[in-house]
């Protein structure tokens, strides 16, 4: 995603899975499906905060990461939910992510954190660099990365 774009963390706090629950990476859902979720946390890319702080802002059992354009207040760009444990599992810096309701994620609060559609390739120099011209990539408008720099 480009750093024009605003980077959005949302929160379910239930232990039931909240009524708008997404299977997988999602592109242009309109805000208003997002039945169930509260937002915690928005910050344009070039923002950096700790994830440490992020997360403190964002309980409940699942999160959901998305992005969109901030001349769009009624779509969000990307999106994809799971369980706060997947969600956050720290993968270190390898590229071998914890797979979870259709998505693989990774973690790690020093690295990056992001996801790819489940089964893709993913290949972190930081963030997932597959979908480079170099690497042939797949599914590129079904990746989100957040690079944590700033820990």
């Amino acid at each position: 995603m480009k750093t024009a774009y605003i980077l959005f963390i949302l929160y379910a706090s239930s232990l039931a899975q909240p009524p708008y629950y997404p299977f997988g990476p999602q592109t242009n859902v309109p805000k208003a499906n997002l039945g169930g979720w509260t937002e915690c946390w928005s910050s344009n890319y070039s923002t950096v905060s700790s994830i440490s702080t992020i997360l403190s802002a964002c309980g409940g059992d699942y999160l959901l990461l998305a992005c969109g354009h901030p001349s769009d207040n009624n779509t969000l760009t990307l999106l994809a939910a799971g369980t706060r444990e997947a969600i956050t599992k720290d993968t270190g810096e390898t590229d071998t992510p914890t797979n979870n309701n259709g998505v693989g994620w990774y973690f790690n609060s020093n690295w990056s954190w992001g996801f790819a559609k489940e089964g893709d390739e993913i290949h972190r120099y930081r963030c997932d660099t597959v979908d480079t011209a170099i690497l042939n990539g797949t599914n590129g408008d079904a990746r989100l990365c957040w690079n944590a720099d700033g820990e």
